[in-house]
């Protein structure tokens, strides 16, 4: 029996769901490619390639987590970062571009 890793595992296919619904690089474009190992594949890891632009978003994305994460501390100054500091909503648009 494989053992499961659902959280590796649930990264992997929403970075897959991901790469599905962004345009493909063309041949002479820079992409990002991202492995991730685990278990639960067959090959050892699963490796997702990404268009190089798709990089800064995730990054972006992470950044705010991560200020999201430090304001929430004892000496953090309580803002959530999801927002982007308005105290509104932020809207994804449905296209899911980055």
């Amino acid at each position: 029996m494989t053992e499961q890793h659902p959280h590796v595992d649930d990264l992997a296919d929403l970075l897959a769901e991901l790469a599905r619904a962004l345009p493909e690089p063309g041949s002479e474009a820079t992409a990002l490619h991202i492995g991730i190992r685990s278990p639960s594949y067959q090959e050892g890891t699963r490796r997702v390639e990404l268009p190089a632009e798709a990089g800064r978003w995730i990054a972006e994305t992470l950044r705010r987590e991560l200020a999201t994460h430090d304001s929430s501390q004892p000496d953090g100054d309580g803002r959530c970062r999801h927002c982007r500091g308005t105290g509104r909503t932020h809207t994804v648009t449905a296209s899911r571009q980055p």
